[in-house]
């Protein structure tokens, strides 16, 4: 019976099939799921707005306060857009299918990397399924946007398998063609640029013919030795909360150590390699954000100073961040959308699995390379836990990229240990394989709808007023009036001091109470964001020109007085905005105050915006010719 499972599970279609079966099975749900409020929404009705498809704005936008370089990823929502109008569902599938691929080109990877040793083909296959049903892959998934992931991956992976396989037949021009298709990754997500830095390991620890770390007899005293300062920089940065001299105590061990097992000549070598690799990252980074913007956003350079203000501070919060995002590979629950703070005994582990990171660089084998590689693909995100450029400090969609790789760096132990098809291990992997299977499917039914993603964000991360703002929208949508109020004042009362004031919340509280009939209320509402906002709420101010004329309409005979009011209005939310459409709105109040030449002046801006619209467009030619024909212009 064992013969026969090991047989069926070693022919590569059926593998392919089964991968395929469960992601399609897991994540059919995803399929009918709501557009995400979160950045999908403003994605999608930007794309419907942009009326010309211009590839070189695409890759070349020379926008000012450029912040991520990702053109493949505008590239793929416009071709979208082109091929089925944006629809949802496939939308949706198409994350759902590039998840599959990246799992498939694990598998390729993985026979590749395993092809030599003993049930190869079977471990290879069973890291793709856990990686297949890792709940952590579902925000990546579920979040159109998440696409960056996906379609990095999708790109990456192939192009290592070409990589590897060229380089063992010394096919130069495949190597070329691989380290191209690796550059195009690098335009999907610009974590991926890291990638080439850890190649040189990944090849090493392949060439090494060692799965997992080996010591020889004669050096274990000095293994032993750096351990111990590995333990000592733990304690260290657990008393004295520095982790900047407990780095450089992994730093110099580090060191000692290495040179232990290497020649001059071979340390030259990795050294140089090393800086080359660096400078090339560093040019193409420079050079491809120069080349597509006029200006970098601010909060790139705000990131560099908070890392120089503190390094102490800043070297804490990188180390904790590795060893959270590392335990979430292991424990990925629970799962959260915002997360916006860890624990700090984070920092203390990170230490710790600094220490295994240096010596698995030291000691080469292919389970180094693999684990390098993915914590490599980490490198880059650790500046966003400052909190100065994404929304959130973490996020689990960050260690997707690295999870096949550190997959297969387990699958190296189970080959190691030859346990692959013990009964055992069996057990326990079908257990894991189950439990994250529901997790995920679970996780993919709460992706569904705006309300149920978002009441689970706000209960694991309520002190998050983004979420909270978010939340409402969804309940609002819905027309659930009392639950997005509660939501309202359950946020009022969490943060009663905002540094930096946001009005959509108390717009959208305004907006409920329009709809409930309470009119008057919502003006006071209106007064009291442009009294936040210093009379630069765009939305406040069109609140105020909808109170002024709903007044009007119930009593005609203040006419004049509240279209004056609507004017004071108008006037100033035609200097906040260039939309034509308020202009025409601000001409026809000039016209029903008979200011007519104010009025003509107005409208004559507004037919010079192309993006009129064609009704307002025919309504103002209409007006101007009655003022010339009845001669109302002196």
């Amino acid at each position: 019976m064992m013969n026969d499972l090991k047989a069926s599970l070693t022919r590569v279609h059926i593998q392919i099939l089964l991968i395929s079966g469960i992601i399609l099975l897991l994540y059919y749900p995803t399929l009918f799921s709501e557009i995400s409020l979160l950045d999908d929404q403003e994605m999608i009705t930007s794309l419907f707005n942009s009326s010309v498809f211009n590839i070189q704005d695409i890759f070349f936008p020379r926008a000012h306060h450029g912040g991520y370089y990702r053109p493949l990823i505008g590239l793929s929502f416009q071709f979208d857009k082109i091929a089925w109008d944006l629809a949802p569902t496939t939308m949706h599938l198409e994350n759902v299918l590039l998840h599959l691929c990246i799992a498939l080109s694990m598998l390729w990877l993985g026979r590749i990397l395993f092809r030599q040793r003993p049930h190869g083909g079977v471990v290879a296959f069973c890291s793709t399924l856990l990686f297949s049903v890792h709940p952590l892959a579902t925000e990546s998934i579920n979040w159109i946007s998440g696409r960056t992931d996906l379609l990095a991956g999708a790109i990456l992976l192939p192009g290592v398998c070409l990589f590897i396989v060229s380089r063992k037949h010394m096919h130069w021009f495949g190597m070329v063609a691989a380290l191209t298709i690796m550059m195009f990754s690098w335009l999907a997500k610009e974590t991926t640029v890291a990638f080439i830095l850890a190649l040189p390991l990944l090849i090493a620890g392949l060439e090494s013919g060692h799965l997992v770390p080996y010591t020889e007899h004669q050096h274990e005293k000095f293994q032993a030795g750096f351990l111990l300062c590995g333990v000592l920089a733990v304690l260290f940065e657990f008393a004295t909360y520095n982790g900047l001299v407990a780095v450089l105590i992994i730093v110099i061990a580090g060191g000692f150590y290495f040179l232990k097992f290497s020649t001059m000549a071979d340390n030259f070598r990795k050294a140089s390699m090393l800086l080359l690799l660096s400078l090339l990252v560093i040019m193409f980074i420079w050079g491809s954000r120069k080349l597509a913007f006029v200006s970098s956003f601010p909060q790139i350079g705000q990131t560099f100073h908070k890392i120089l203000l503190d390094p102490n501070r800043t070297v804490h919060l990188f180390l904790g961040a590795i060893a959270f995002y590392f335990k979430k590979f292991i424990l990925p629950v629970p799962l959260n959308l915002a997360i916006s703070d860890i624990d700090p005994v984070y920092g203390i582990i990170g230490i710790a699995v600094m220490v295994a990171c240096t010596f698995l660089l030291i000691r080469k084998s292919l389970l180094s390379g693999l684990g390098l590689s993915g914590m490599a693909l980490l490198l880059p995100v650790l500046p966003l836990a400052l909190g100065t450029i994404a929304w959130t400090p973490y996020a689990e969609r960050y260690v997707y990229l690295a999870m096949p790789f550190w997959l297969l760096a387990f699958g190296c132990v189970v080959l190691e240990k030859k346990i692959a098809l013990a009964p055992t291990v069996l057990i326990l992997f079908s257990i894991l394989l189950l439990v994250s299977s529901l997790i995920t499917f679970q996780r993919n039914l709460i992706w569904q709808t705006n309300v149920s993603i978002l009441a689970d964000t706000v209960a694991k991360s309520p002190q998050n007023l983004n979420v909270h703002g978010l939340y409402m929208s969804a309940l609002f949508s819905k027309g659930y009036y009392d639950e997005a109020i509660d939501q309202y004042f359950t946020a009022q009362k969490m943060y009663k001091i905002i540094v930096n004031y946001d009005d959509r919340m108390d717009l959208l509280y305004a907006d409920i109470l329009n709809i409930q009939g309470k009119q008057d209320k919502a003006e006071h509402i209106y007064r009291d964001i442009l009294i936040k906002s210093k009379g630069k709420s765009i939305g406040a101010l069109q609140g105020m020109i909808g109170y002024y004329s709903y007044l009007m309409n119930k009593d005609n005979k203040q006419k004049t007085v509240y279209l004056k009011a609507m004017k004071g209005y108008a006037v100033k939310l035609t200097e906040l905005t260039t939309n034509p459409e308020d202009l025409y709105q601000l001409g026809k109040i000039y016209h029903r105050l008979g200011e007519y030449s104010s009025a003509e002046a107005v409208f004559n801006t507004a037919l010079m915006h192309h993006d009129l619209d064609a009704s307002s467009n025919i309504a103002i030619h209409k007006i101007i010719s009655h003022y010339r024909s009845r001669s109302c212009l002196k």
